[in-house]
């Protein structure tokens, strides 16, 4: 003999099963929109402060002693960097929009370096550099951890300034920096105070041509 259907908890069910996946497209698409606006204020943001920053360079170069002054050029250039990153994780190493944002902030980087180099020789300041070269592609299994190295050389060396460019990236400016430094095709390279080291460096070993380079 069958048995009856109670249609009554049937329904019941049935309501909340729809009522459980509507509620979750909703919070889905939710959380979608604010990772969306989070990500596209983040970009507009930058947009701006690179815009900025580029015209206090332009103010600074009739004076550029004043570069190692005003300590605001190097942090905002700084979290930049940090903001550049996470489009990059965020969007992805191929988005357009991230290319193009890396191309400018890699012009800036190029720029603030140069007038720095410029400060040093015009001011009689003694200062220290790093040019990293680094890659997202898969090859590059030690660029992550370079990258770490430096971030720790940064917080422990006092007039140090280090910057960091992909080796990939097409950009004419980019091409002559790396041909000037005898800078290859494959990453990580270290440029050290205008000497070049190709592969994986460690700290000791960045650390002891800082020191060297002062003699």
């Amino acid at each position: 003999m069958k048995e009856s259907i109670d249609w009554s908890k049937f329904f019941l069910v049935l309501i909340l099963t729809v009522a459980v996946f509507v509620i979750g497209v909703f919070f889905g698409n939710y959380i979608t929109e604010i990772k969306y606006d989070t990500i596209f204020n983040t970009e507009q943001s930058l947009r701006l402060e690179l815009l900025g920053l580029d015209t206090q360079y332009s103010l600074i170069e009739s004076d550029p002693c004043k570069v190692f002054n005003d300590t605001s050029l190097s942090e905002s250039l700084d979290e930049m960097g940090n903001k550049v990153t996470y489009l990059e994780n965020t969007l992805g190493t191929s988005s357009e929009e991230v290319i193009n944002l890396k191309k400018y902030y890699f012009l800036l980087e190029i720029r603030h370096y140069l007038l720095k180099q410029r400060a040093v020789k015009e001011c009689d300041v003694q200062h220290d550099f790093i040019l990293y070269f680094y890659s997202n592609k898969g090859y590059c299994k030690d660029c992550k951890q370079e990258g770490f190295v430096i971030s720790n050389i940064r917080e422990n060396f006092d007039n140090l300034s280090s910057y960091s460019f992909d080796i990939d990236a097409e950009n004419p400016a980019l091409d002559t920096l790396k041909s000037i430094n005898d800078v290859g095709n494959v990453a990580p390279v270290v440029v050290v105070n205008g000497e070049t080291y190709a592969g994986f460096k460690s700290k000791e070993f960045i650390e002891n041509k800082l020191e060297s380079s002062k003699n």
